[in-house]
């Protein structure tokens, strides 16, 4: 059983869809900030 190296393994597989996984990242990202932004807004105003 070859057990060496799974995350270049997914990576190879991931290749032909990079671009879709880029931009889910980047989208992932950009709600991880509105959501820190969003708390940070709530806190000042109350």
């Amino acid at each position: 059983m070859n057990s060496g190296r799974p995350l270049l393994r997914l990576l190879a597989l991931a290749r032909p869809l990079r671009a879709q996984l880029l931009l889910s990242v980047l989208a992932g990202a950009a709600a991880t900030g509105c959501g820190v932004a969003l708390l940070g807004t709530s806190g000042f105003l109350l």
